[in-house]
C-alpha cells in the first residue's frame, strides 16, 4: 500500500514473476522424476488460472522507449492457447502419478475410508477436470480428459466428513456441470460443445434444470 492509501504491487513484483516464469519452464522443458508431484500440479493449475502480468518494456528490451524513463505499465500475458498447453502439462504430470484412478478408487467402495491426503488428491484432479472443461467451452479448444469416472464419485465425495466445506459442495456442483456438458457433447458428436444438435440441446436443457434444483 502507496503512501495515499492506494493499493499498488509488489516493489518487486516483475522480479518474482521471472522467478515463477523460470521455475515452471523447468517443470516444462528439464523436469527430473524428483518434479512429478501433487504440487507441481498445484503450481502449474495456479499459473494457468492466475498469469502474471509482464511489463510492456519484456516484449522487447531494445525498444527505442528504452532511452527515456518512463513508469513501465504492466500488461496481461494471459491466453487461451498458453493456458491449455500449461493445463495439457498438469494433465501429463497427473497421469504419471496416476491421480486420478487413485483419487478416485477410494470413492468408489463405501467400505474403504479416505485419508486427508486422498481428499486432497482428489480436490486437485477435480481442480484440473473443471478448468480443462472450463477452458474448453471459453476457448472452442478441445478438452481432453473424459470425466466419467470422476462424475462417478462426486455425490460420495461431499458425503464424507472430511468434504463438507462449501467449496467442497460447490466442487461437486461443477463437476456433475461438467459431465451434463460431456454427455450433451458426446450426444451429438461435437468436442467443442458450441454446435449441438436441438434435440441433443433439449436434453442439456433439461438437466440443467434438474441440477439446478
Amino acid at each position: 500500500m502507496s503512501s495515499d492509501g492506494s493499493i499498488v504491487g509488489h516493489p518487486r513484483f516483475h522480479d518474482l514473476t521471472k522467478l515463477l516464469d523460470k521455475a515452471v519452464s523447468k517443470l516444462l522443458l528439464r523436469p527430473t522424476p524428483s518434479d512429478v508431484t501433487l504440487d507441481s500440479i498445484c503450481v502449474l493449475l495456479l499459473y494457468a488460472q492466475w498469469m502474471p502480468c509482464s511489463k510492456e518494456d519484456d516484449e522487447d528490451e531494445n525498444d527505442e522507449r528504452q532511452s527515456t524513463y518512463h513508469e513501465p505499465k504492466a500488461k496481461s500475458r494471459y491466453n487461451e492457447i498458453s493456458a491449455w498447453v500449461v493445463l495439457g502439462l498438469a494433465e501429463r504430470y497427473s497421469v504419471l502419478l496416476g491421480l486420478e484412478q487413485s483419487a478416485t478408487s477410494l470413492f468408489k467402495h463405501p467400505n474403504k475410508v479416505p485419508t486427508i491426503e486422498d481428499v486432497k488428491r482428489l480436490r486437485v484432479w477435480y481442480n484440473l477436470l473443471t478448468c480443462n472443461f472450463n477452458l474448453m467451452l471459453t476457448s472452442g479448444l478441445p478438452a481432453s480428459i473424459d470425466p466419467g469416472p470422476s462424475v462417478q464419485v462426486a455425490c460420495r465425495f461431499v458425503s464424507h466428513e472430511l468434504m463438507q466445506s462449501p467449496a467442497d459442495l460447490r466442487v461437486r456442483g461443477l463437476v456433475e456441470l461438467v459431465g451434463i456438458v460431456h454427455l450433451a457433447m458426446s450426444s451429438s458428436g461435437d468436442k467443442s460443445g458450441r454446435q449441438l444438435q436441438p434435440s441433443c440441446l433439449e436434453r442439456l436443457n433439461s438437466d440443467l434444470d434438474d441440477w439446478e434444483k
